[in-house]
């Protein structure tokens, strides 16, 4: 049970930490076709 929080804990961060370097990188972000500010209220 233990590892299983463990593994989610550092899933959410990573997956934090994903998130918050596609928003981070503008070039990302517009070659996907996807203006800055839809994706900010896709996600926050």
């Amino acid at each position: 049970m233990f590892t299983y929080i463990h593994t989610f804990m550092l899933g959410n961060i990573y997956l934090t930490s994903f998130l918050k370097s596609i928003i981070d990188n503008d070039d990302l972000i517009y070659s996907l076709g996807i203006p800055k500010i839809i994706f900010y209220q896709l996600f926050i």
